[in-house]
Order: structure tokens, then C-alpha cells, then sequence
């Protein structure tokens, strides 16, 4: 069953489509892409394919054009192929080129909420904000343990209606090992990043802002005052 989910935020920062396809063996577009794959396995066979399934042959000769595409971004991991698209006509066709093997596909919810993060694109849509009231996100790089802890004692200084400390991230923050993950603080105020980001002596990744859908007026093209 395909399923269908709403963009929150542009992917890779650039693209509002995503087209999800499940096919067993997508390692091997990784590895040879396209038109090598083709041109081993494809039809008539020049080599004994193996493993290599009639479905995947299939499926990368369908994809083909769209793997070769330089404007569309793709990922490959175990058996997903992700295809990231621009425009609204490259996602409908991926979509039902392939739709043999399309698993997710993921849309922005209406024309308004297209241009809102087009124009903004460290927006992120939610139904409500984070814990009800945090507007913004701001991820951390990597950075050294005496930073890390030094921060914390910053941050703890304030109560959780100017800061929200993941729990995550406290507990990476006290230990002198790295744990893998996202490491984030939400701020309910703009004027606090500013705060943030000399507390954190550069080692900011990024800041996103959320916005409520329903805050998004689908009628004209008033400003927003409530931002991602």
C-alpha cells in the first residue's frame, strides 16, 4: 500500500517531492549505476545475472532516466531507492512510472504551504509547536567535551520556557564520550540564539523555525507571524 505524508521541510534543503521505491538488490545501482547495470544485466543478458533479480532489471530500466538525472538527488539504502524532485510534474511522473515499486511518497499539502517553503527554506511545518510553545530548533556540530559541559551550565541557567534540553542531549552533554544522534536545544524566543550561538562558540549545525500549518493563510498572501 502506498503510502502518502505531507513535507514538512525541503529536503536537502532545495527539493518539496519525495518518491520512496522498495526493490531488493538497489545496492547494485549504487555500485554501477544506470547504464553499467543495464549494459550487464540488462536485456539480452551479457553476463549470467546471479542475484540478479527479472524485478530489479525491470525497475532500472523504468528508473533509468531518472537515476541518470543530475536533478534529481536519490538515495540508496538497503532496499530503498529515494528519488528527491523539484517540480511537481518530475514527481507525478516518477510517481507513476514507477509506481510497481513506490512504497512512500511525500508532497506538500497545498499550493500555499509549496511557496511558504520555497521562500523560507529553514521552515518546518508541524500541526502544533514543539511542547506546545518552542518555535525554533538549533542543532549542534560535534564539539569538544569542556565546550559541551560549558554550554550545558549556560543553558541549565535558564527555565524550560526560554530552553528545552532534551534529555538526549543532557546526558551527551555530561559525558566526555560522543553519543551518535541529533544533539538540539528548542527556543521558545529569536532574541535567544543569538545567546546560543556565542555560548556555543561556533559549534552550531543549524536553526530551524517551525510553523503551524493553520497559520498559513491558504487565501492570500499575507505574512506570516508565526514562523517555522
Amino acid at each position: 500500500m502506498l503510502v502518502k505524508q505531507k513535507t514538512n521541510k525541503l529536503f536537502y534543503g532545495k527539493f518539496p517531492y519525495k518518491v520512496t521505491c522498495r526493490i531488493q538488490g538497489a545496492h547494485y545501482i549504487r555500485t554501477y549505476g544506470a547504464n553499467h547495470f543495464l549494459f550487464l544485466y540488462g536485456y539480452p543478458r551479457q553476463l549470467p545475472a546471479g542475484k540478479i533479480s527479472n524485478d530489479l532489471v525491470e525497475f532500472v530500466t523504468n528508473a533509468q532516466h531518472y537515476i541518470a538525472n543530475k536533478n534529481i538527488k536519490k538515495r540508496i539504502e538497503g532496499y530503498f531507492i529515494e528519488f528527491y524532485l523539484e517540480t511537481e510534474s518530475e514527481y507525478l511522473e516518477v510517481q507513476t512510472r514507477l509506481a510497481k515499486y513506490a512504497v512512500r511518497v511525500v508532497e506538500p499539502d497545498n499550493e500555499e504551504q509549496l511557496k511558504t517553503l520555497l521562500e523560507n527554506k529553514k521552515y518546518n511545518l508541524c500541526n502544533k509547536l514543539p511542547h506546545d510553545k518552542y518555535r525554533y530548533k538549533v542543532t549542534f556540530k560535534e564539539m569538544p567535551p569542556k565546550v559541551r559541559s560549558n554550554l550545558l551550565a549556560w543553558a541549565e541557567r535558564y527555565n524550560n520556557d526560554d530552553i528545552y534540553i532534551t534529555e538526549n542531549t543532557r546526558r551527551h552533554f555530561k559525558s566526555l564520550k560522543y553519543h551518535h544522534g541529533s544533539h538540539y536545544f528548542y527556543i521558545k524566543d529569536s532574541k535567544m540564539i543569538t545567546l546560543i550561538a556565542m555560548a556555543a562558540s561556533g559549534y552550531i549545525r543549524r536553526t530551524d523555525e517551525y510553523v503551524v500549518r493553520n497559520s498559513i493563510n491558504t487565501e492570500s498572501n499575507q505574512e506570516l507571524t508565526c514562523h517555522l
